[in-house]
């Protein structure tokens, strides 16, 4: 293949091309940085967008990005693993080497736990985690040629992975995780030392011309940036000595105190000192040895076979660590052998039945010589070669040798192994008795070996960013705790503040509230740049459990998506909302995935097996940006609160606070901070011991406590979901004084007192609250809509949508009825009694007026419509427009004004009809079956092949190689007919051709011709 930049994307520079699938796949774009020309070192890291770079630049990764950085010039190595890897935006170096992008969530934090290091360097390269850049495509070599210079060579949208499965790949080169200065876990009391006897200079230059010379000589000179404190810094500083100096803990002390971290906190702070020091000789069983020297004290453990712990089959036998068939031999005089079936063994780990009853399988696969994995699958799996390859071998040694008859064989072994019958979920959180998490499940009385309920998603985002795991154990630090509490008030205005602390305490309730209203409110932080709420907020998740930057709200819909369908109590945050720098398309998205979040709504997406995945969004939303969440049916949902940039300029008791809480300076004093994960595991295990009778009645009480708040004031008529923000917040509050008064705080000494709470309602309500005086027939159809969602009302009792789907689409109720039933949910909901007028006949002449009106979303006062009888009817697209309170879907209608969906707005042909098209340029639909990114010169970015129900075409599109996804269903409007070797294909021209998502509801809008419609 040519080392030219192959399909760059029209005029793009590579430099933007990179900037652009960057951008595509949700990672931020201010990472670039300038580059001596000719060469590779800068002398300014600031990292900018990539507009203000030029010349030779740097792209550095970190916050999600990945950089595999191969120098495998002379093939001297098996990169098979690497090799294996999804493919990605790849970009050529100028001596045959390659740098190859990947979005990977958590990837610092994993590798650490993994290898000891961030920035693991194989013999073949190295792996850019974080604080350390490449050249970027479009730079020169030395003599300023861009010929033999850094190019795209695969243009590629930068592809998602698990931080694991490149953990694994690594592992699988061959990579020896010693050869990197590192912490070790031991259980050993006894702490090993190595005699390392030559002078301070002689081991100082050996540190600094090591693999590793470079973060040493970083710490060596008080450079801090590789690390988030100098705390830390100091702690990897310690670790390097302790390896050099074979555990000499007055050698680490004397020789740290020559290094540009020595500082007054070293000399003075005994305890500090100390407990520094011990954590880096604690475990430790690596050091530099010189010739001669041995290991003194602690030890290394073995690893020891797994086969007696393991069930054995009867079909096959354990032979080295994987199942085989004996075949004896043919004569006395032969020999018999084993024939491999695979190299591992299974275990049934349990059998898992999900909500919507899909079953699976919970498996440990155990390869031989290998780390263990666990993966879950259905049963199905197992009846098909391709799927169990595919969905049982992910380990990157793993290989299934047997025919079609051992693996049902397997089958029935995995099926019959005694285990227990569980639940599992895709959803983080509150599932019974038991905080599910990715690692385990937590109870009352802490972590426990027998759940009953197992997460299954393990790969997606948020599961990935989840710290709280069994591996920290049961306890926590209740004084720490106690601290965390009084400070986190503290932090921000009390009136400005308190809405988010009582949302963010109320959001692990979610389960019941969800329960007992049908929705829950969206939190929208405000804020200018500079006012630390993106600070605040990755310091409040982090206390709730979630280690990881914010997911920016233009990151693609499918990832949004996924990461509220990952939970049901843990918050999901999303940031940067700024609408007029997304997409339309994206932003419709956005806003449709908000809506559907407060309800706890199902989205479907088509898998290339012909099958379907539904996703459950049911997290807790929280949204922040410099500008408020657009549209009406989004306002009202939403709790607004607004962060000034006064307690974040100057020395202000907030920011002391602050440094308090996480640690650092604060008006020239040093703060250690706390770990904030002893609050997530606190807080959780109280979450578990609440009754939930008894916080029913909390939640009613904040109710009435707000409707007594407001009575008398100018907020009358205000819609029910703002109410319903405002009792969150009541509820969330009182649920945090609670929590404090467990823990030994007095909550009357924190800044969240009734009166305190009660100004923070009036200062939202004051702020805005998305809604407007409106009239009794608007308010009786939002309240309608409520009861719905609640499951008060039911279709062809009370309700009947008549023409569904079309552009005429009607909403049919029958009023008596139907108003008997809203009138009880106002009762059980405390909704206040002026929203709604006496009786239904109140309302029979205003609807007779309103039908008169041709501009009114009343179609007809009283129209036959079977098996309703007389029913008022309603002009569901009309109404969704006019009414802020009003939306279809709890009616089970769709609206197509929102979202981008084919009713109103394209008229789709089949595929069988493409060719027919009078206008060369059709609108399809249907789905994404194969895909494939073609390699030559002359070929375009991707090509694809699109299904409906009548056939198949070709799609291709020559500049944009992101376009498509495999399994996505898909509207394409606007695509060119063209013909390539005699048959009809679609081309996606740009500026023309738009490619959007089809409707959610999995129906297609396209019938097949051969059934006659």
């Amino acid at each position: 293949m040519s080392r030219a930049d192959r399909s760059t994307g029209g005029d793009c520079s590579p430099k933007e091309t990179v900037s652009r699938h960057l951008s595509k796949s949700g990672l931020a774009t201010d990472r670039f940085i300038n580059v001596e020309n000719g060469g590779k070192k800068s002398t300014d890291h600031t990292q900018v967008d990539s507009s203000k770079v030029s010349g030779n630049y740097g792209v550095y990764a970190g916050r999600g990005l990945v950089l595999i950085d191969i120098d495998d010039y002379n093939g001297s190595h098996d990169l098979a693993p690497i090799n294996g890897l999804q493919d990605t935006l790849t970009i050529g170096t100028p001596n045959g080497g390659e740098h190859r992008y990947y979005h990977i969530p958590n990837a610092a934090d994993v590798f650490e736990d993994a290898f000891g290091v961030k920035n693991p360097v194989p013999e073949w390269g190295e792996v850019r985690v974080h604080n350390q850049y490449v050249v970027g495509p479009g730079s020169t070599n030395p003599d300023g040629d861009t010929r033999d210079g850094y190019v795209i060579a695969e243009n590629r949208p930068v592809a998602q992975i698990s931080a694991h499965v490149l953990v694994g790949a690594i592992r699988a080169t061959g990579y020896d995780t010693t050869d990197d200065t590192t912490e070790t876990d031991s259980d050993e009391s006894d702490v090993p030392t190595v005699d390392v006897s030559i002078d301070d200079a002689e081991l100082l230059e050996k540190a600094k011309n090591a693999d590793n010379g470079d973060k040493f000589n970083r710490l060596w000179r008080g450079d801090t940036s590789d690390h988030k404190s100098q705390s830390e810094a100091d702690l990897a500083l310690c670790n390097h000595l302790a390896f050099w100096t074979g555990n000499d803990r007055s050698r680490i002390d004397s020789l740290f105190r020559q290094s540009g971290l020595n500082r007054e906190k070293w000399n003075n702070r005994d305890d500090y000192r100390e407990r520094t020091l011990d954590k880096a000789l604690d475990g430790r069983t690596d050091f530099y040895e010189p010739s001669g020297a041995k290991a003194t004290g602690g030890g290394v453990a073995t690893a020891e076979t797994r086969d007696s712990d393991l069930p054995i089959p009867s079909a096959f036998d354990v032979h080295n660590g994987g199942y085989a068939k004996y075949h004896p031999p043919r004569d006395d005089d032969g020999n018999g052998y084993y024939e491999r079936i695979t190299n591992f063994q299974i275990e049934t780990l349990s059998r898992l039945t999900h909500d919507d009853d899909t079953r699976e399988f919970h498996l440990r696969v155990h390869p031989a010589g290998g780390e263990s994995y666990t993966v879950t699958c259905e049963p199905v799996v197992l009846n098909d070669l391709p799927k169990f390859r595919r969905g049982i071998l992910d380990g990157w040694t793993t290989t299934f040798d047997g025919s079609q008859d051992d693996l049902n064989r397997l089958k029935e072994f995995v099926g019959n192994q005694q285990t227990k019958h569980r639940t599992g979920t895709k959803l983080l959180g509150l599932h019974g008795d038991e905080w599910v998490t990715p690692d385990g499940s937590l109870t009352t009385d802490g972590w426990t070996d027998d759940p009953d309920t197992v997460f299954t998603d393990v790969d997606t985002p948020l599961a990935t960013a989840f710290n709280l795991k069994p591996s920290r154990g049961d306890e926590y630090d209740r004084d720490a705790v106690r601290e965390i509490l009084r400070l986190f008030p503290q932090t921000r205005t009390k009136e400005r503040f308190l809405p988010v602390i009582g949302w963010f305490y109320a959001a692990p309730f979610r389960p019941h509230i969800q329960q007992w209203e049908g929705e829950f409110n969206i939190l929208n932080i405000l804020g200018d740049t500079g006012s630390g709420k993106t600070t605040t907020l990755e310091t409040l998740w982090q206390a709730f459990g979630v280690d990881e930057e914010l997911l920016e709200a233009k990151a693609t819909p499918f990832s949004i998506m996924r990461m509220i369908a990952s939970s049901n109590a843990v918050p999901v945050l999303l940031d940067e909302y700024k609408p007029s720098e997304i997409g339309d398309y994206e932003l419709n998205k956005l806003h449709s995935n908000l809506r559907a979040s407060t309800r706890g709504g199902v989205v479907t997406k088509g898998r290339p097996d012909m099958g379907v995945d539904k996703y459950h969004l049911k997290a807790p939303v929280c949204i922040s940006g410099e500008q408020p969440i657009q549209g009406p049916a989004e306002e009202r949902r939403t709790i607004l609160t607004v962060f000034k940039r006064d307690v974040t300029v100057g020395e202000t008791p907030e920011q002391e606070a602050f440094a308090r809480l996480v640690g650092g300076e604060a008006n020239g004093k040093w703060y250690d901070g706390y770990d904030l994960t002893d609050h997530a595991l606190a807080y959780y295990r109280w979450v578990l011991q609440q009754d939930p009778d008894e916080l029913h009645g909390l939640w009613k009480n904040s109710r009435h406590a707000v409707m007594d708040l407001l009575a008398g004031t100018e907020y009358t008529g205000l819609d029910d979901m703002v109410i319903q923000g405002f009792q969150t917040i009541k509820f969330g509050c009182t649920l945090y004084r609670a929590f404090a008064d467990e823990m030994g705080l007095d909550p009357d000494e924190t800044p969240v007192t009734s009166d305190a709470i009660n100004q923070a309602i009036h200062y939202v309500a004051d702020g805005g609250t998305g809604a407007e005086h409106t009239s009794h027939l608007d308010r009786l159809l939002g309240i309608m809509g409520r009861a719905a969602s609640a499951g008060y009302l039911e279709e062809n009792g009370h309700y009947k949508v008549v023409n569904q789907g079309g552009p005429n689409a009607e909403l049919a109720i029958h009023l008596d009825t139907a108003f008997d039933k809203v009138r009880k949910y106002a009762r059980d909901h405390d909704v206040r009694g002026d929203d709604l007028l006496s009786s239904s006949g109140d309302y029979k002449a205003r609807i007779e007026d309103a039908a008169d009106d041709p501009e009114s979303y009343i179609a007809a006062c009283s129209q036959n419509t079977p098996p309703l009888n007389r029913c008022v009817r309603i002009h569901i697209a009309d109404a969704t427009e006019l009414v802020g309170g009003f939306e279809p879907e709890p009616f089970g209608a769709n609206n197509d004004s929102d979202d981008e969906k084919a009713s109103t707005r394209f008229d789709p042909v089949s595929i069988h009809d493409v060719a027919k098209d009078p206008t060369g340029y059709p609108t399809v639909e249907g789905e994404i079956a194969t895909i494939d990114y073609p390699e030559n010169d002359d070929a375009p970015a991707v090509a694809a092949t699109l299904v409906d129900g009548s056939a198949a075409i070709d799609v291709v599109s020559w500049d944009d190689g992101s376009c498509l996804e495999q399994g996505e269903q898909v509207i394409i409007e606007n695509a060119r007919t063209s013909e390539f070797n005699g048959t009809t294909q679609l081309v996606v021209k740009g500026g023309v051709t738009s490619i959007h998502e089809a409707p959610s509801d999995g129906q297609s809008q396209i019938d097949d011709p051969d059934n006659g419609a």
